[in-house]
């Protein structure tokens, strides 16, 4: 997601580090400030906010998720929209936490869905990233 116009309340610096200001929120689409959020439009025109293209999750000190892994509708045919977020987890730190709307076709979401979609997980983007609570 890119803002092509500054607005009035907006950044304008870091305090003391122009230079990394601009390398930071406008280097990467010329002319255009981006603060590092992914979004999509769809063919009705709305945009999605996908959340931070910049985030990892670590699981037991190793990288488990990265934004290009992004557990995401699309990733699984019964999936409508699905967030991820760390949570506290006593053996390993942080465990894969994921919250799923099904589609209406995944019928009454019970535990064959929550196994079905945590397998999925694991054999898409590896077992480390498979979400431990349902």
């Amino acid at each position: 997601m890119v803002i092509k116009e500054p607005w009035p309340s907006m950044l304008r610096t870091l305090w003391g580090d122009d230079d990394r200001f601009k390398e930071t929120y406008w280097s990467r689409f010329p002319g255009m400030y981006f603060a590092g959020d992914g979004a999509k439009k769809d063919t009705d025109g709305d945009v999605w906010v996908l959340g931070r293209v910049d985030d990892v999750m670590n699981v037991s000190g190793t990288p488990a998720l990265h934004h290009e892994d992004r557990i995401r509708p699309g990733l699984h045919p019964k999936v409508a929209e699905a967030a991820v977020v760390g949570a506290s987890d006593d053996m390993t730190g942080q465990a894969v936490c994921a919250y799923v709307i099904l589609r209406e076709s995944a019928g009454d979401g019970g535990a064959d869905i929550v196994k079905e979609l945590r397998d999925h997980v694991a054999k898409e983007i590896g077992a480390i990233a498979k979400p431990a609570r349902s």
